[in-house]
């Protein structure tokens, strides 16, 4: 005796359990399977069962929706009916038509004729929430070709431009919602409403331009992280557990990352009683971005980051001679002591010696600087303080490189690259499903 199933979609009553309507939405006959592929629904059979599920529920829906709006919302009279509209509602794999009454009032009210109008959006969120997500870790051809094998058809409103659109969106009003004093705090790690020391690491990319004018722009990254927070994932290596990462490529003064560098701290803990250690590269533009900070906490530690020096170094230890690279080595053993002078002192020797070039003076320029900024690492590394952004540092890479630098050809506008680092941020900070939930709340609307 061989078997089938079937899948049925009944309407009932509610008050009576009567079945009023019943339709099959799937038959499949039970056979035996010869290899996986035959065990079980396909791919594509699931998409299917769940369209035609799908279009029962939105027949149903239709009926209460063109129901609702009998009598005006803004004088309360009876509304009169004024022609059908079919319009797209796309769902998270699939798509439908729906049709919605037009209704009219004497004394001018108009109902919404399509779901975009009606909600602000004729995708359903968890839709957007997938394209900003996927358009935001790959390309937005690979994007488009990723959610094509996820649907089991290739849909328009999943093309690439419809992604990129998708994205903009996102990102827009995801920094607007970061940048708000309501955005919601994460505390400190062990639940305390402060924390006493926060670490601060700001860096910066360049990104292609797509314009004439210009070849390429700078975006702006910062990780704030607890210290608490960082935690030993064996013997050599260490991982921030809970951080918060804003970025920016917006070209406004620095308004922007100022803000978004501000609420980060807000969200980590900072407060009056606050410690703030700031690590940067050594760039101007790095250091003005946390004046505004100064008076929102007790103090702030300026630190020129060790990683960056150890780069310095590395890139000019290569030119310098052998007969003097005994010196170049102890210039750099003084500076991380903290002999600042010292240091300046051997490398100038050694610029007078005729062993010059011009790194070796940009890597006085950059030591002369940053004077102010420069620390006893030494010191700070035996009293258990941070130094380095090294734990930070894989943060310009998986925000910017990964995306918007793998590919040479790769070109960008500033607002597109700006969205694209509000999502990929979120995404970094773990923080992406609280922050859709927030859009969501800013790009829909609920129905009259």
């Amino acid at each position: 005796m061989s078997k089938r199933i079937k899948i049925v979609a009944q309407i009932i009553d509610v008050e009576t359990d009567t079945i009023l309507e019943e339709s099959p939405l799937f038959n499949k006959v039970a056979e035996r399977p010869k290899d996986l592929d035959q065990l079980g629904f396909t791919h594509q059979e699931q998409i299917t069962i769940l369209q035609h599920s799908q279009a029962q529920i939105l027949a149903l829906q239709e009926e209460l929706i063109n129901s609702h709006a009998l009598l005006c919302p803004n004088c309360g009279k009876k509304t009169r009916k004024r022609g059908k509209f079919t319009c797209d509602f796309h769902a998270i794999l699939t798509d439908h038509k729906i049709q919605l009454q037009r209704t009219i009032c004497a004394c001018g009210w108009t109902s919404k004729i399509s779901i975009d109008g009606t909600y602000g959006s004729a995708l359903h969120p968890d839709l957007v929430a997938l394209q900003s997500m996927t358009g935001a870790q790959m390309s937005f051809q690979k994007a488009e070709s990723c959610l094509e094998r996820l649907c089991c058809s290739k849909r328009p409103i999943n093309n690439h431009s419809r992604l990129q659109k998708t994205v903009m969106q996102t990102g827009g009003l995801l920094e607007s919602i970061k940048r708000r004093s309501t955005w919601p705090s994460n505390g400190a790690a062990n639940n305390e409403s402060f924390a006493s020391e926060l670490t601060l690491v700001i860096d910066g990319a360049h990104l292609s331009s797509n314009t004439p004018k210009n070849r390429s722009f700078e975006a702006m990254t910062a990780t704030v992280y607890n210290p608490k927070n960082v935690v030993k994932k064996d013997k050599n290596h260490h991982k921030i557990h809970t951080k918060t990462v804003v970025a920016s490529a917006k070209s406004d003064h620095q308004c922007a990352i100022k803000s978004l560098i501000k609420q980060a701290c807000l969200k980590q803990g900072l407060t009056k009683e606050t410690t703030l250690t700031v690590l940067t590269d050594g760039a101007k533009n790095c250091w003005s971005t946390v004046v505004e900070l100064q008076s929102a906490c007790k103090k702030i530690i300026t630190i020129l980051d060790w990683f960056h020096i150890g780069k310095k170094f590395k890139n000019t230890e290569h030119l310098i001679s052998s007969h003097y690279q005994e010196d170049f080595k102890k210039a750099k053993w003084c500076l991380w002591h903290g002999d600042i002078d010292k240091a300046l002192l051997k490398l100038k020797m050694i610029q007078l010696a005729g062993d010059t070039n011009e790194k070796m003076k940009g890597l006085i320029r950059y030591i002369k600087n940053n004077r102010s900024h420069l620390v006893n690492y030494q010191q700070r590394e035996k009293n258990g303080e941070v130094f380095t952004s090294q734990l930070a540092e894989s943060t310009v890479n998986n925000l910017v490189n990964e995306r918007q630098k793998h590919d040479k050809r790769m070109q960008w506008s500033r607002g597109g690259a700006d969205a694209m680092l509000q999502i990929r941020s979120s995404i970094q900070s773990n923080d992406w499903l609280n922050d859709w939930a927030l859009v969501k709340k800013d790009m829909y609307k609920q129905a009259i």
